[in-house]
């Protein structure tokens, strides 16, 4: 817990006011669902529900940047510019409309989560799992395109429209290798790593602003070892604990497939 205000003094960072992201995008999602402003009336901006409305993406809070154009009335631009923060406090108003709102908010995380996590399809084009070029940089860092790497982002590019590149099915297949090594000799070995595949994906819950497959790159990769520190163990596998294993994985799988069918 202490390793990144640590790395936050040693290097010198500032804050950049990039915690607003999960305040302003979270007022959006709950304002979009509950069909009542919970923005800061500093803002003073008419018809905030209808403003809100235009503004709002399920998929992600890049609507409310201040890179957009035009820009959204109740975005980050505007927030900075009429928002005192002695005067209202970001996590308290969030908190607050939380509160108020639990059934709007719920719904708000809960379909944003399904589209992270590609239960949903992406309503727009779907985003690259990697970056296929160098964003700007002070630095001069650069990737120089080669086969290699033209071969992998088409594989990734792939890939992510299959189950094998849908984060909710690792998370599943998390959920259910942990459950089916409750009682085996390593479970000491899995257990651990299946629960920081399951909490870390699931963490995207609450706190996800995005839904860019990044993002969930631990998660799969941490429920692969687990899956394979589960079939090292081959004698002590049977039919049902492998089924145990498969199952929710197998079942996110297919209820993605049909999510995308109805689509």
């Amino acid at each position: 817990m202490a390793a990144l205000p640590i790395a936050n003094r040693l290097i010198g960072a500032k804050p950049s006011g990039v915690e607003l992201s999960l305040i302003i995008f979270d007022l959006g999602g709950i304002t979009e669902h509950a069909g009542v402003s919970v923005f800061p009336e500093e803002l003073e901006v008419a018809y905030p529900v209808r403003v809100n409305h235009r503004c709002y993406r399920a998929s992600k809070w890049d609507s409310y940047a201040d890179w957009v154009d035009p820009e959204c009335p109740l975005g980050f631009t505007a927030w900075n510019d009429n928002v005192d923060p002695r005067q209202v406090r970001p996590y308290p108003l969030w908190a607050r409309a939380v509160l108020a709102h639990p059934l709007a908010y719920a719904e708000h995380r809960l379909h944003h989560f399904a589209i992270n996590t590609r239960l949903l399809p992406l309503s727009d084009e779907i985003e690259r799992p990697v970056p296929n070029a160098t964003a700007p940089n002070p630095w001069g860092f650069h990737l120089t395109p080669n086969r290699a790497g033209h071969a992998l982002d088409a594989l990734a590019m792939a890939t992510a429209h299959t189950p094998l590149g849908w984060p909710i099915v690792f998370i599943g297949l998390a959920f259910g290798v942990f459950v089916a090594s409750w009682d085996l000799p390593n479970k000491r070995l899995i257990a651990p790593i299946a629960l920081s595949s399951l909490f870390y994906g699931g963490g995207y819950l609450v706190f996800s602003v995005a839904a860019e497959l990044r993002y969930h790159l631990w998660t799969e990769i941490a429920a692969l070892i687990a899956t394979a520190l589960l079939l090292d163990d081959a004698k002590n596998l049977n039919r049902a604990r492998l089924v145990c294993a498969f199952a929710p994985a197998g079942l996110l799988a297919m209820a993605g497939v049909f999510a995308r069918a109805l689509a």
